[in-house]
């Protein structure tokens, strides 16, 4: 049994992640960020522990993760822009760039410590669209 701790956990694939290591009886953990009545269905459904935290905020991530000994890491949170980038916002590029590339440095970071105690773990990047 793993200590799974997946980002962006409460829709989409990070929710199938849920389910998949749930069922293979790992101990699950996954951050979300405002979906609070889908990560409540998914904990429900899958006896995972759901825990609100914006994985750009490092402040936050750090303290998320500093009571979970993780084995995997899965870095799943994203965030979109529909429409053309010639058209987005500076705060929109900023917020993206936040989110998909600084959140997966903050939890890299934070889940570090546990790997380097038990000399072993796994990080797992996702991508979509």
């Amino acid at each position: 049994m793993a200590n799974v701790l997946i980002t962006g956990g409460s829709r989409g694939i990070g929710a199938e992640a849920v389910r998949l290591f749930s069922a293979r009886g790992d101990r699950v953990y996954f951050l979300y960020e405002k979906e609070h009545a889908a990560a409540a269905a998914v904990a429900e459904t899958t006896g995972a522990t759901p825990i609100c935290c914006d994985v750009a905020d490092c402040a936050a991530v750090k303290a998320a993760l500093s009571g979970i000994d993780a084995d995997v890491l899965i870095c799943n949170a994203g965030i979109v822009h529909y429409g053309l980038m010639s058209m987005m916002e500076e705060a929109a590029w900023d917020r993206i760039f936040d989110v998909n590339v600084k959140g997966v440095i903050n939890c890299v970071n934070a889940a570090m410590p546990a790997f380097l105690r038990k000399q072993r773990g796994a990080v797992i990047t996702v991508s979509s669209m």
